[in-house]
């Protein structure tokens, strides 16, 4: 993101010696520190994991590359201010990205970018989308650094407003001010100072990616009306290259006004993309002849070209269907070509209109090897898809929550990493990660499938049952993991789940419990065991204990900033279906928990009848 690979410049006191060793900061610079430290460089073109990032075959790709370049280097004063790039799952849309982002540095027109993605916490909401666009603009036009700096000494909390005070305040202030300072004659001569080298109409390019994957639709709105309003500001001299998936509120949006007025629509499905992807498969199939332990007994000329043209075929312009492929292929442990062969060898329902249905039959082969346990698998991979509040950065941590022995979630998915990202197991005590990355799914794709009872078939299971499976589960870990008097004890878990989990992930237990039944309709899923004997255990440690630790105290918060009303109401369910009694004597920490759960309490008493059972 900004200052990247930069070294030996000076902004005001502060000495950068290189990025990639340290950099000192006097006390007047703090702000600066503050900044950078609140922007996510996840969501940059620079962050670690983009250097394994899947990329566009340089051959491939180009038509719509063009096109987009094109409509990037369109200086004239009527060029419409945005432009959204729609397309379905597994297009290939975030490589197209990337390669605008590399194509505007070239053409020295490129002012920042953000790529939303559900791999990360800062990259799956809009909380850091103002702050990390206002710390790459300090490098494309720096000289608007001093006054940044400056709004942000002046209101430290800036940084915990609203997006739209952050966006007057970190952007269009010290654009205002810059102005005003470099002339008197208003705009000119900040916009000479953003033309490109390489023509005086060039303008400057923000590209932001993966909208859909902004989690919260109503945050994924409000992005684009901050958009909007920073495309049509005087002293905004940037425009806009937007890419997501046709998602309903996305494309409402962009389908009326006002940003219909402004924009301009590019549809990545009515490329042909067949040659694209042929291309990439040429020098995959090449790769796997060279590298795989299995290269020397691969037939000359694999795969056929009748094989090459029926990938190509089942892929449909899906460029994750070709990568799922070569991700299954690269397997060490399994033979290349007679794993082909049983992909190309797969049939599907040929009265199915399902867009996916190749797709959907390639999971389920790779998601059935032999000998599956698929009560097990389905429970692990809903988990992942599912779970809130407590990441799993590791198999060992799905075994803990799930009460699994040791070990049972790495084996379970030790031939699924073709679709599941994992980060590999470094052997030391604890266990680590390479990169300490939550576990998640390669294509969201994935997640579309296994959530639909048609497409995946014995692998699906409902949310409702998921949340209710989390809640007990959460729940009874947080029993096992605490003494009598409610404070954590990490040795009572150890044993039992394997490798001894953290002490901050142990405090966000209760939080975790609680989000997941919120998030249960039906009841009923849960067990006589969690309504009659968990839950009232869990209430009485936890909740009501007078001497219950600042811990849980810092998890129930976590709880109510997720919402209070929610919460409220499946508390008072929960008195009424566990007959839990109100004790005499409260813990004064959570007093206060108590008097915000009363009123909805006192409103809701009739809102369920008694415990099943």
């Amino acid at each position: 993101m900004a200052f990247a690979n930069a070294s030996h410049f000076t902004i005001g006191e502060a000495q950068f010696i290189s990025t990639s060793s340290y950099y000192e900061l006097s006390n007047d610079n703090d702000a600066l520190r503050t900044l950078l430290k609140a922007s996510a460089i996840n969501a940059t073109t620079e962050s670690a994991y983009v250097s394994y990032a899947p990329t566009c075959h340089p051959s491939t790709r180009r038509t719509v590359s063009n096109d987009l370049m094109t409509w990037a280097r369109d200086g004239r004063p009527d060029a419409m201010s945005m432009l959204w790039l729609s397309g379905p799952a597994g297009g290939g849309k975030t490589c197209i990205q990337r390669r605008i982002v590399e194509l505007c540095k070239a053409d020295d027109m490129f002012a920042g970018c953000f790529f939303f993605s559900t791999r990360y916490p800062d990259t799956s909401t809009e909380n850091r989308f103002i702050v990390t666009l206002a710390a790459q603009l300090m490098q494309s036009v720096p000289q608007i650094t001093p006054f940044l700096v400056d709004a942000v000494k002046k209101d430290p909390t800036i940084l915990q407003k609203s997006l739209e005070v952050q966006m007057k305040t970190l952007i269009f202030s010290p654009l205002e001010a810059s102005h005003r300072r470099r002339s008197s004659s208003g705009l000119k001569a900040l916009f000479r100072s953003l033309k490109s080298k390489a023509s005086s109409q060039t303008p400057r390019i923000i590209v932001i990616d993966g909208l859909d994957e902004c989690v919260e639709e109503r945050e994924q709105a409000h992005i684009l009306r901050l958009v909007h309003e920073m495309a049509t500001h005087p002293h905004f001299p940037f425009r806009f290259i937007i890419a997501s998936r046709p998602e309903y509120t996305i494309r409402t949006m962009f389908s009326s006004p006002p940003l219909s007025d402004l924009s301009r629509v590019i549809r990545l499905e009515t490329y042909k993309a067949d040659r694209d992807v042929h291309l990439y498969l040429q020098t995959e199939f090449e790769r796997l002849r060279l590298t795989h332990p299995a290269a020397s007994s691969i037939p000359a000329g694999w795969p056929f070209a009748e094989d090459g043209d029926m990938l190509v075929s089942k892929a449909s312009g899906q460029f994750v269907y070709v990568a799922t492929v070569i991700k299954h292929l690269d397997n060490p442990r399994r033979n290349p070509v007679v794993e082909l062969r049983h992909i190309l060898d797969l049939h599907t329902d040929v009265n199915d209109v399902n867009p996916f249905s190749e797709l959907d039959a390639l999971y389920t082969k790779i998601l059935h090897p032999p000998n599956v346990d698929i009560p097990l698998l389905r429970g692990i991979l809903h988990a992942i898809l599912h779970n809130k509040g407590h990441e799993f950065k590791r198999p060992s941590a799905i075994d803990s929550v799930l009460g699994l022995d040791p070990g049972t979630c790495d084996m379970a998915l030790m031939d699924l990493h073709s679709v599941v990202a994992v980060e590999p197991t470094i052997i030391t005590s604890p266990p680590t990660t390479k990169n300490d990355v939550p576990i998640s799914f390669h294509h969201k794709s994935l997640a579309d499938f296994l959530m639909s009872p048609g497409r995946a078939g014995d692998l699906y299971q409902s949310k409702d049952e998921t949340h209710s499976k989390l809640a007990m589960a959460y729940y009874r870990l947080a029993l096992r993991s605490s003494n009598d008097d409610g404070t954590h004890d990490s040795s009572k878990i150890d044993h039992d789940f394997g490798p001894s989990l953290d002490q901050a992930d142990a405090g966000v237990y209760p939080a975790s419990a609680f989000h997941h039944a919120i998030l249960v309709e039906n009841w009923s899923l849960f067990e006589r065991e969690f309504v009659r004997d968990t839950f009232p255990k869990f209430v009485e440690q936890h909740f009501f204990g007078t001497v219950a630790s600042a811990q849980w105290h810092d998890s129930w918060s976590i709880t109510f900033f997720w919402g209070i009303d929610q919460c409220s109401d499946l508390y008072h369910q929960c008195l009424v279906r566990t007959r839990v009694q109100r004790p005499k004597t409260l813990n004064p920490d959570l007093t206060w928990i108590l008097s915000l759960l009363s009123l909805s309490a006192r409103q809701d008493k009739d809102v369920c009848g008694p415990a099943k059972g």
